[in-house]
């Protein structure tokens, strides 16, 4: 999954391919760059993101993929990422910080 966005606040879509356990990657823009940790859940292209930067990112998260002997353990980090961004449990942080 690509988001290439130069701005883009959080990105529920990012949330979404990662809990089907897809590898993404992100524009430095997205909010959910702070959440991938390359390459167990994918990757992240600089600003200003070129077509060079974006294939390069999207060719090394597949030869990840190929390479990686563990993917049980890759997909269970991405959909353990998506699990922490659910509704109940943001709200919770919301309201411990707010208290």
């Amino acid at each position: 999954f690509v988001l290439p966005s130069l701005f883009e606040t959080f990105g529920a879509v990012v949330i979404e391919a990662l809990s089907f356990g897809l590898p993404v990657v992100v524009g430095e823009g997205a909010g959910a760059s702070s959440m991938i940790k390359d390459p167990e859940t994918g990757g992240i292209v600089s600003s200003p993101v070129t077509e060079q930067d974006l294939f390069i990112a999207v060719e090394s998260q597949l030869k990840f993929l190929a390479e990686n002997k563990e993917r049980n353990q890759t997909l269970k980090n991405r959909q353990s990422i998506a699990r922490s961004c659910a509704l109940g449990i943001v709200v919770g942080r919301y309201l411990d910080l707010v208290q």
